[in-house]
């Protein structure tokens, strides 16, 4: 966006005269933002789960140079590894400096996961319009994501406050029970050893495949409840979830866990025999896919003694759009080494699950796009048949997604869907130059089935598309489609695991790629490998026009007038310095025709919005 760097790399164990050396760099570019690299800093945990933080050195760091220097906001290393291969390596914490301002500090060293690596690296985005900073986990090599809770994970952060200075773009609110008022959060223990026991006083909440006497599961859920209005402690109705963390403090190291939508309602009464033998991910009392994963199915201590967080974004902007709050469940992996956390009840109050929840300070506006629906005609889908190669399906009724049909022959049915027509200034459009904030994509099921996985197309496609037309459908491999998957339905056997119902979908990263000017060609429904059960979702062509599929937007318009680019009601003189002050820092604000650079385009563009006034 035209903003410039620094890039500081310091040497292992850094002393003064480095110190020195890397003060004088950051005195010759003053308030640049910068980030910094050693190679050893932030500590992974050991083998019981302990030691987790900076090391001596990174202490050291710290203190002697990182936190005096408020232009630094990350910091990354390498060196540790810890833990257990393959699940080491990896741990990240948000130190505060001394000016009260965040620096996010990263370890990333994958030397003892199998093939000392295998090509693991970190992938940071700078998403200065979105205010946020997105880490993802990705070995070129396998071809493969890590999607755990420390390999993947977004911070919220508002780049034009910590470094021009402008008025703060975001709120964060913290709900922690007990904290500034706040007495909404909820949670639970299920226990098989005790099963018709409620534990809604518990300070403590085990997650275990083996608990208690007789052993048997455990299972905990929490929940914030009052989360939208106009009151303390609430999401006001004009605004949208740009971030949103679930945060819990582990104070019994163990394999880990997976977080779940929750589909049937509970309470602090609730016990294992009240829920049917304790909660199922199998559609009906939970999502089957996981929101969140936390560990893995072995018996090594894989979790930190201290707090860990997971991304629950896209759970609110889900009951933004009409789903149910109750919240989420953690289950355990199939091994013995359970974990606990503490509870909302605890007399550690510091340590009570948190509800950390990111929102912008404008007001945001809604477009909805549902073919029919308020004279939206903008809606493209169709079904690509590998056993009826040549076969158009743009007229069904329905998307008919499945890994092996007809039934035993392993031949797959894609689904391709696409909303045109989303941008421009006609009725019900977004205007050009919005800011996107979320995007939710709202399927109806129709018949259940295994599942799938949604992927951005890098391809054109029409109705009359096929699989023949298509080279033998879409492939996820970053040439026809994006390997990584912006959501996943289901599993991957063959069995039922999505339920009919409406299924809510955050595909925000798809339309803010869109904004930015990337093609919108839609995305394409992938049945889950050995996902045999298929699976029917309605169609734009569906009978009930309330049942087709939805697109629900939430930006932040343009300024009425984008030629008042001091925003003081008149259009003048003092437009035009601001202009050129914007201009000259390589400010995102300056990017008049919304390319992603600072150039004489964008003077140009000004000049043009300036001359023709309001």
């Amino acid at each position: 966006g035209g903003r410039q760097y620094l890039h500081l790399t310091l040497e292992w164990r850094p002393d003064a005269a480095t110190f020195a050396w890397a003060q004088s760099v950051i005195n010759a570019n003053p308030g640049m933002p910068t980030i910094c690299s050693t190679h050893e800093h932030v500590k992974d945990a050991n083998t019981s789960g302990e030691t987790a933080g900076r090391s001596s050195a990174g202490n050291s760091t710290w203190l002697g140079f990182i936190r005096l220097n408020p232009q630094i906001f990350m910091f990354l290393n390498g060196h540790f590894a810890s833990g257990v291969p393959n699940h080491n390596g990896e741990h990240a914490i948000v130190g505060i400096n001394a000016a009260g301002r965040e620096v996010f500090e990263m370890l990333s060293d994958y030397q003892s996961w199998t093939e000392g690596g295998s090509g693991y690296m970190r992938l940071i985005r700078l998403d200065e319009r979105n205010g946020l900073i997105s880490i993802r986990t990705y070995s070129p090599s396998l071809s493969l994501y890590q999607t755990d809770w420390n390999s993947q994970f977004r911070y919220a952060f508002d780049f034009e406050n910590r470094f021009d200075g402008t008025p703060p773009r975001t709120t964060t609110l913290t709900l922690r029970e007990g904290t500034n008022t706040y007495l909404g959060t909820l949670d639970a223990q299920l226990s098989r050893a005790t099963p018709d026991a409620p534990n809604a006083a518990a300070s403590v909440i085990s997650v275990a495949n083996s608990h208690g006497t007789p052993a048997g599961p455990a299972h905990g859920l929490i929940r914030f409840d009052n989360l939208f209005g106009s009151g303390a402690n609430q999401i006001p109705p004009d605004r949208d979830v740009l971030l949103a963390r679930l945060k819990v403090t582990i104070v019994n190291s163990g394999s880990g866990f997976t977080l779940h939508d929750v589909l049937t309602d509970w309470n602090e009464s609730s016990t294992w025999n009240t829920l049917n033998a304790g909660l199922a991910a199998d559609g009906t009392e939970l999502l089957a896919a996981p929101l969140g994963i936390a560990g893995a199915s072995n018996e090594g201590n894989l979790l930190p003694l201290t707090a860990i967080e997971l991304d629950v974004t896209a759970s609110l902007r889900s009951y933004l759009n009409g789903t149910p709050n109750r919240g989420w469940a953690l289950l355990p992996f199939a091994t013995t080494n359970g974990i606990d956390f503490i509870s909302s009840n605890s007399g550690e109050f510091l340590n009570r699950p948190q509800l950390i929840i990111t929102t912008p300070n404008e007001p945001v506006s809604i477009a909805t796009f549902q073919q029919g629906v308020n004279g939206y005609s903008g809606t493209q889908d169709t079904e690509l048949r590998q056993s009826a190669s040549s076969t158009i399906s743009g007229s069904a009724i329905s998307l008919f997604i499945d890994a092996s049909d007809p039934n035993g022959t392993g031949q797959a049915r894609q689904g391709l869907l696409r909303f045109d027509a989303l941008f421009g200034s006609g009725p019900g459009q977004i205007p050009v130059g919005s800011r996107i904030t979320s995007a939710m994509l709202q399927l109806r099921v129709t018949q259940e089935g295994s599942g799938f996985t949604l992927h951005r197309i890098l391809v054109p496609w029409s109705e009359a598309s096929t699989w023949n037309s298509m080279a033998s459908g879409v492939v996820a491999t970053d040439l026809e489609a994006h390997r990584w998957a912006e959501y996943t339905a289901g599993n991957a056997t063959d069995a039922a695991w999505v339920r009919p119902g409406t299924l809510t979908i955050d595909v925000t990263d798809s339309a803010q790629a869109w904004e930015r000017g990337e093609p919108n060609l839609g995305w394409a429904l992938l049945p889950r490998s050995a996902g045999g059960d298929g699976l029917l979702i309605a169609s734009s062509e569906a009978p009930v026009a309330t049942t087709r599929p939805a697109l629900i937007i939430r930006y932040i318009a343009p300024p009425a007038c984008p030629s008042d680019f001091n925003q003081d009601g008149g259009v003048d003189g003092g437009d035009i310095a601001s202009f050129f002050d914007a201009w000259e820092s390589g400010a995102p604000s300056a990017d008049m025709n919304q390319d992603g650079g600072i150039d004489l385009e964008d003077v140009n563009q000004f000049f043009e919005l300036w001359e023709a006034g309001c």
